[in-house]
């Protein structure tokens, strides 16, 4: 599948923790479904990820799994996006490119996979977090 037939099917998948798939998905599991089906890689969804584990411990177990390189910027496809405020990993998503994002936001009550530019989201979190600040954004590419 290519990267514009993955995006036309996850447009508007629901928000579901911890789902991984085109029924439902949240933000770490809308990157593994894009890894898995239009990158072709495989990565295994760490023990924290599957057993509910808080976000910031189970995104930073997937980190240390040594398959993800830290990028100085955002590139097109690939690449990963975390923010973060202060070292609190809050929110993952596809860069689709240099400014438009591919992310899966949401609440047990609502949420889906959208296509927002990446000011959209970091304002978004700000917001949602009560930051003061736009949350610190890093990249990172898998090397699996």
């Amino acid at each position: 599948m290519n990267k514009k037939e993955f995006v036309t099917k996850v447009i508007g998948v629901p928000w579901v923790d911890r789902a991984y798939g085109f029924n439902g998905c949240d933000c770490f599991g809308l990157v593994y479904l894009y890894m898995s089906e239009v990158l072709g890689s495989i990565t295994k969804l760490t023990d924290e990820y599957l057993n509910g584990l808080d976000f910031q411990l189970a995104f930073n177990a997937q980190l240390n799994t040594g398959e993800w390189a830290k990028l100085d910027g955002p590139q097109d496809g690939a690449i990963v996006f975390m923010m973060y405020s202060g070292e609190v990993a809050l929110h993952c998503g596809i860069m689709l490119d240099r400014v438009n994002c591919l992310h899966a936001y949401g609440s047990k009550e609502r949420g889906q996979v959208v296509v927002w530019k990446m000011s959209q989201v970091k304002k978004h979190l700000s917001r949602l977090y009560k930051l003061g600040e736009d949350p610190r954004v890093e990249f990172f590419k898998w090397v699996g």
